[in-house]
């Protein structure tokens, strides 16, 4: 969910399904030991970022959020 109207810059709330997500992360021998462990691994950062990215390719540049270290 993004939300922005009258404001200044977008906010975005990302909800992840934590069985789909411990199973990525098998799939991929990540440790992790619980579900807030897991959220912190690279790869499921990196997966994160990358479904920002699918998603801003489908939208005008002006209305996406470039910059990952905010």
């Amino acid at each position: 969910m993004v939300i922005g109207d009258q404001r200044k810059f977008l906010s975005c709330l990302i909800m992840l399904d934590p069985d789909t997500v411990a199973q990525f992360a098998q799939e991929r021998n990540v440790p992790f030991t619980n579900f807030a462990s897991l959220c912190r691994a690279k790869e499921i950062q990196d997966l994160i970022w990358g479904e920002i990215e699918r998603v801003n390719k489908q939208v005008a540049r002006v209305e996406t959020h470039q910059d990952a270290s905010t």
